[in-house]
């Protein structure tokens, strides 16, 4: 404003040394005259050329001046007047071919830089001319700008055209009038490719050194790509809102000297209600849909210092599509209050709330997710920063195939450099739910650390079992192009050692399982290695160590106690594990019912191929062993066979089990089971067992029942003291667990008719899974297994 009301000074100085060259010589004495005149106002000519003298107008090809630090140069004027007027200090009008304006900035300037505003203007309307008309005024500063200026007075009017030298599609027309003292009315209108950007209706008022203005500003925001220094910042953005208004009021202070923009107040709204921006790269875009009107208040300090903007709240709905990701949400901000302390250094605040409907990120997927929490945007030149101090983020659904998990996560210290592209932030749950049918975790807690570059994404995570159970997870996931490429994991189980207290069951539950470990130790360490593959198929690798050091727990109405392996496998694709060979592990007891002891085996399994391997198998069992040699469940097969051997069984341990005080069994038995394993059940078909040299004997004593059946009494006195040497059984055992022996005794009882060998044929019949319940009904398991503890 004052570089324009020094404009005009200088251009009414124009035809008063014009009107000087009536009576003297004009290039020699009114340079001289006029700078004593303008010696106060900052202005001196420097040089007056070409004066031509007539009786109705006066020209001159050239006038320069040096004005509080511009020079100014005047090219071609031309003055019209009639004598009555030239008699009454009055001018016709002034036409001026061109007006050149260079900033000398090393000058200090000078001039009335303690007048007001209101001081300044106020000549104006009185000037002693009808019009001023300047063909091109060109301003060569930074930015260069070339303008069209047209002046009329009675009443005041300005009019113009302003264009930037850089871009001469660029233009902005004005026009003002004053309607009354200090009162002036206009319009702006800005467009680019001759196309309309925005035309605005204005009010104007002058009090002091303040200013008032009002606007209503129509906006085109769809031509705003013509626009070159805007369009590669918006490349990929389109706008749909329709013509947009935009009223505005505003009262800037003390603009003749330190000028401050008191107050602001902004009002965006149009037809629609809203407007939608989009964004679109390669495979990426994000639709925001806003909802208008938005309202905006604020102030500033000296020279814009000290800025500060007030959006109460803005809503809207969010839609983000990225390859396999998206996002649809409903976004709610409030208190965003932009506070600039010095431009173009700025902080942006505000409280959002996104309510997200769907969500997905590769396989993983979810509903009516939420993220709450306050953010600070801070941009300092080219530095663009986004922080916040503490961010809920509640995932009541987190979908992978058929399995739906949840969590509540609280993220801490989040920091986002745009223009480094990097991303930190701390983290914890605050509830935690795998979402696997069944499976039950004791009060769980994952807590650690996210960092994020354009390169690379790495984490590290400890979760937490009951405040007890660490476990310990590394992630590295490497970028490229902003796709994930090949990463890895590493997770470390801490020694665990299990006690009554610090029980399996104390930290995890699964139904349908009923486990626990109440002693022992567990530890373990994994890497999942993880790289795309040209089918689209993700390749998995990686080390496995798991190791059970004694441990001892329950298992249904069962019990095992010392169990030592340490578990060495392959993650392979599928995903899968396969074990490195044969591993060895062993098992002091496990009790059934009937107790196996000194049980050692090796194993081995590839999952994704479903086979599983048993090899070597030994227990101590009813005063024999049981052993399997070899093999192999085939999960795929519609059966697998499986052979158990029985070696040197002792009869009276399994006549024991029985209960029965009048019988007395001896000797060893040994044989082979052939168990058939299909989807239907176990089956046993011609199992055979028999009878080790030499034999062995029954002794039974009979009760008084047997007294008057002679068939009877005729059994039981050659079982009174039975001595066999042949014993052969056949065995066989069906899907609902009847198990059935036909067994053949060839023997004698030397104390029975002379000693004649009586051969006997019986049939065993009892189901297995009821016989093990009654053999585990006259037992406290807890009792069992801490005696057993006790003995190790």
């Amino acid at each position: 404003m004052k570089g324009l009301l020094i404009l005009l000074t200088i251009l009414l100085l124009v035809p008063l040394l014009l009107l000087g060259t009536i009576l003297l010589a004009p290039s020699i004495v009114l340079p001289p005259l006029a700078n004593l005149w303008l010696v106060e106002s900052g202005i001196q000519v420097k040089s007056l050329e070409g004066v031509h003298l007539g009786w109705r107008e006066t020209s001159a090809s050239g006038v320069q001046f040096d004005a509080q630090g511009m020079l100014v140069d005047v090219g071609d004027v031309g003055l019209s007047y009639r004598l009555r007027q030239l008699l009454t200090g009055k001018l016709n009008g002034i036409t001026i071919d061109t007006v050149s304006v260079t900033p000398r900035t090393t000058e200090a300037a000078t001039g009335p830089g303690d007048r007001v505003l209101e001081e300044l203007l106020a000549p104006l309307s009185g000037l002693p001319l009808t019009s001023l008309s300047v063909g091109e005024l060109r301003y060569k500063g930074n930015p260069e700008l070339t303008a069209e200026l047209s002046v009329t007075t009675a009443p005041l009017q300005l009019s113009g055209r302003l264009t930037s030298a850089e871009n001469a599609s660029q233009a902005l027309a004005f026009s003002l009038q004053e309607t009354a003292p200090r009162q002036f009315t206009g319009n702006l209108t800005a467009t680019t490719a001759e196309e309309e950007l925005l035309s605005a209706d204005l009010e104007a008022t002058v009090q002091n050194d303040d200013l008032n203005v009002v606007l209503e500003t129509n906006l085109n925001l769809d031509v705003l790509q013509a626009v070159p220094d805007l369009a590669s910042f918006l490349e990929g953005v389109a706008v749909d809102s329709g013509p947009l208004r935009l009223d505005s009021r505003l009262r800037l202070q003390s603009l003749s000297s330190e000028p401050s923009l008191a107050e602001l107040d902004l009002t965006l709204d149009n037809a629609l209600s809203s407007a939608r921006v989009a964004w679109q790269q390669a495979e990426s875009s994000l639709s925001a849909l806003l909802t208008l009107p938005l309202q905006i208040t604020g102030s500033s300090g000296t020279n814009l210092q000290n800025l500060s903007l007030l959006l109460n709240r803005m809503a809207g709905q969010v839609t983000f599509n990225s390859g396999t990701a998206s996002l649809q949400s409903d976004l709610t901000a409030e208190q965003l209050e932009l506070s600039c302390p010095e431009l173009p250094v700025c902080n942006l605040t505000l409280t959002a709330d996104l309510a997200i409907a769907e969500w997905q990120a590769g396989p993983v997927s979810g509903n009516a997710a939420r993220l709450t929490g306050p953010y600070t945007l801070a941009i300092d030149g080219a530095v663009t920063r986004l922080s916040s101090p503490s961010i809920s983020l509640n995932l009541p659904e987190i979908r992978i195939d058929d399995q739906v998990a949840a969590a509540e996560i609280q993220l801490r210290n989040l920091l986002v450099d745009l223009p480094g592209q990097t991303l930190s932030s701390d983290f914890a749950t605050t509830r935690l739910d795998p979402g696997i049918e069944g499976l039950t975790l004791n009060n769980p807690g994952l807590e650690g650390r996210l960092t994020a570059g354009s390169t690379a994404l790495s984490a590290d995570l400890t979760l937490n079992l009951n405040n007890r159970l660490q476990a310990t997870l590394q992630i590295e996931q490497a970028l490229a192009d902003g796709s994930p490429g090949n990463g890895s994991a590493k997770l470390t189980l801490q020694n665990y050692v299990f006690t009554d207290s610090f029980n399996l069951a104390s930290l995890v539950s699964y139904a349908g399982l009923d486990l626990d470990l109440v002693a022992g130790s567990l530890d373990g360490d994994a890497t999942i290695n993880w790289q795309p593959g040209d089918d689209g198929n993700w390749r998995l690798s990686g080390p496995l160590h798991v190791a059970l050091n004694e441990v001892s727990g329950i298992v249904a109405d069962s019990f095992f106690v010392g169990l030592d392996t340490e578990l060495r496998a392959g993650i392979t694709d599928g995903p899968g594990l396969a074990s490195d060979g044969l591993l060895d592990a062993t098992l002091a007891t496990v009790d059934v019912g009937l107790p196996l002891n000194r049980i050692d085996w090796r194993y081995g399994f590839d999952t994704r191929a479903g086979l599983y391997n048993l090899r070597d198998l030994h227990t101590d069992l009813l005063g024999g062993s049981l052993q399997i040699a070899d093999f192999q469940y085939d999960i795929n097969a519609s059966q697998n066979r499986l052979q158990v051997a029985l070696v040197n069984l002792d009869l009276a341990t399994i006549v024991a089990l029985a209960n029965y005080p009048n019988l007395q069994v001896s000797g060893a038995i040994s044989g082979y089971i052939p168990l058939l394993i299909a989807p239907g059940g176990i089956t046993v078909e011609q199992g055979l067992v028999s009878a080790l040299n030499p034999g062995g004997s029954i002794r039974y004593t009979a009760n008084s029942t047997a007294i008057g059946n002679a068939g009877l009494e005729l059994i039981n006195q050659a079982l009174s003291n039975y001595q066999f040497d042949n014993l052969d059984s056949e065995v066989s055992y069906d899907e609902n667990g009847e198990l059935e022996m036909a067994v053949h005794l060839k023997g004698r009882n030397p104390e029975f008719e002379d000693g004649r060998r009586i051969n006997l044929n019986v049939t065993i019949s009892d189901n297995i899974p009821t016989l093990l319940e009654s053999l585990q009904a006259g037992r406290v398991i807890t009792e069992r297994l801490e005696q057993r503890l006790n003995s190790q």
